[in-house]
């Protein structure tokens, strides 16, 4: 089953050679071995964490592939792919600079942080 609504860490990496910034995903909901994808519904402003071996399920893989994921939910929302999240990030910490770390969040729950502050 996907997991609705996982902690998930932005990370925005310096690489040190090229000085290109990349930004990665994390999570400890996911293996360090092999990367997940994160979905969003994006009309309830929802994430959805999906490991890759849940595409061993030919009808979800086969929705995956055709781009029509559907939320867990309201099976009416369809999800669009966010990207990739890891356990830890895929890079030489020696060869890379974290500049800023971030949560994500929706903006309806970024707006309910405020209002109860």
């Amino acid at each position: 089953m996907p997991i609705e609504d996982p902690e998930i860490q932005v990370v925005s990496v310096l690489d040190k050679d090229t000085c290109l910034v990349s930004t990665y995903f994390l999570s400890s909901a996911c293996n360090n071995n092999e990367p997940s994808e994160l979905w969003l519904d994006l009309k309830r402003e929802q994430f959805w964490l999906y490991h890759t071996d849940e595409y061993y399920n030919e009808r979800l893989r086969k929705r995956r592939n055709a781009g029509i994921m559907i939320s867990q939910r309201e099976p009416r929302n369809r999800l669009v792919q966010i990207g990739v999240v890891h356990g830890v990030l895929p890079l030489d910490p020696t060869a890379s600079l974290v500049l800023a770390e971030a949560h994500l969040r929706t903006i309806r729950d970024a707006a309910n942080a405020n209002a109860h502050q």
